[in-house]
């Protein structure tokens, strides 16, 4: 359950890097429209998946979460690595899309 919090707390930790002034900037600057609304999209998938995730009975989560721990946590990882460097729309949008898909699986368990 401790490292269910901890990618919890990372999770919030990377919806406020999403919507600070760095990413804002550099989906601004994408001249593919597509792109710039696929991002915010994304986007906004990702914090509605967060919201549901921590609305859940984080105990029973936890419990059959643990099948897909190693999968969300190496798709957080490296959405983290893509959000310091900050060098490409398309490996963002890709990893963002990642952690979602990861975590739609949690869903699916319930």
């Amino acid at each position: 359950m401790a490292n269910t919090h901890k990618l919890l707390e990372l999770m919030r930790r990377q919806q406020r890097i999403l919507f600070s002034p760095k990413i804002q900037f550099l989906f601004e600057q994408e001249n593919d429209k597509l792109k710039r609304s696929a991002f915010v999209e994304q986007r906004q998938k990702y914090v509605n998946d967060l919201q549901n995730l921590e609305k859940q009975n984080l105990e029973r989560i936890a419990t059959k979460m643990k099948s897909l721990d190693a999968e969300l946590e190496n798709a957080i990882s490296e959405l983290e690595q893509e959000l310091q460097n900050i060098d490409s729309t398309v490996r963002i949008l890709n990893n963002i899309n990642n952690v979602c898909r990861v975590v739609s699986q949690i869903f699916m368990i319930f």
